[in-house]
């Protein structure tokens, strides 16, 4: 289960089914998970996205956390991932999930996960 935090503080877990729509915080969740080389800076370089601005911050290194619609964040943040590290089913929600508007960034050693995928 994806567990959020806000100023450091665990929030609760779990995804919602609703996009945004309002002026609330904004939700990001940071998906560190990696099945080739595991740099020794994901750790901080997952604390530096909660770094970046007023966010609600979640985080799981969980595939099946990503199998089902991303629509209650913002963006998904993938902060030094390397290899395969989705399901196809995560693949395909996370491609709607950007298809429909939602963020995605891939952070130093993003650029080597999934490679060979569309």
């Amino acid at each position: 289960m994806v567990q959020q935090r806000r100023n450091g503080l665990h929030s609760g877990g779990g995804y919602s089914a609703r996009r945004r729509l309002d002026h609330r915080t904004p939700r990001l969740v940071r998906y560190t998970r990696t099945t080739d080389y595991r740099h020794d800076s994901v750790p901080d370089a997952a604390d530096a996205v909660r770094a970046l601005g007023e966010f609600t911050v979640g985080h799981t290194e969980d595939p099946a956390d990503l199998e089902h619609p991303q629509d209650g964040y913002a963006a998904v943040v993938l902060p030094s991932t390397s290899g395969d590290v989705l399901t196809p089913v995560g693949r395909e929600c996370l491609a709607g999930h950007v298809g429909s508007g939602g963020g995605f960034a891939g952070v130093r050693a993003a650029a080597r996960t999934e490679c060979g995928r569309p």
